[in-house]
This record gives C-alpha cells, structure tokens and sequence, in this order.
C-alpha cells in the first residue's frame, strides 16, 4: 500500500464515468475527463484554516457562508487543468469556481474526491486499468524506491 503524498505537481488524469442511464435512458450525470493536480494534504490544512476564518468573519458580517463556499469551489477549479464538462451536454465550460459549483451534486461529489486522493478514476471505456494506480496517485514507483 502507498503511504505518500507527491506534492502535487504532476498533472494527473481523471475519468469520471456517466451514471447508469434510468429506463428512459437519462442520466445525472454524462461522463467526465478531465486534468488536474492532486491536492496534498497540506494544501488541504491551510485550505481548511482559511475557510475556517473567512467564515467566523463572514458570519460575523450577516453573511451566509456563501463567499466562504465559493473560495473552496474557486480552490477546486484552480486545482483542474482542462476538462469536458459542458452545459446542457453541448455547450463547453470552462474552468472557474462558478461552474464547479454548478456541476451536478454526486459529479462534483466525485471529483473532489479523486482529487483529494480519497478515490481512484474511473476506468476510461476504451482502456483496461484505471489511468493511475494508486501507487502512482500517491506519487510512489518502483524506480523511485530502488
């Protein structure tokens, strides 16, 4: 099992496969690729601190928490190189805090979540492994090892 974290740099790929369509053939969600840097858990602490004090002081104003929500959308984005997600499955979108934060639910679920390094991508239809193993996710190889 990996233990460790690279930091970050390499872009890595993901694949997010569409959910299962329903009887009428729709889905959630379509698919996803999409590039992006692994966020490691540094990023994650000195994420964490920040919002933890943009929202004690946004509160403290009458706010809604909603600027401090979008710095973490806006953090996310920032993370992601290139991706195909579009509107209305045509119309591309590019990468900004706004449209992660209007990516449907579960999609976005999973995308932080492989970016967190908490789960691996989805195996690509036209591909045998995932595009990473773990050891790869997590910055580990046999040559750096030896």
């Amino acid at each position: 099992m990996a233990s460790y974290i690279g930091d970050g740099w390499d872009d890595l790929e993901g694949y997010i496969a569409g959910s299962p369509p329903n009887a009428a053939g729709q889905r959630l969600y379509d698919p996803l690729t999409f590039t992006y840097r692994a966020i490691t858990p540094m990023e994650t602490a000195a994420l964490s601190r920040r919002t933890s004090l943009m929202l004690e002081k946004e509160l403290a104003e009458n706010g809604d928490g909603s600027k401090t929500e979008m710095a973490i959308y806006d953090f996310i984005a920032s993370k992601l190189k290139s991706w195909d997600l579009k509107a209305k499955g045509v119309h591309p979108l590019p990468i900004n805090g706004k449209n992660v934060s209007g990516m449907q639910f579960t999609l976005f679920s999973i995308l932080r979540e492989i970016m967190y390094n908490q789960r691996l991508s989805d195996i690509k239809p036209d591909e045998t492994k995932p595009a990473h193993s773990a050891d790869d996710l997590l910055g580990n190889s046999s040559a750096a090892s030896a």
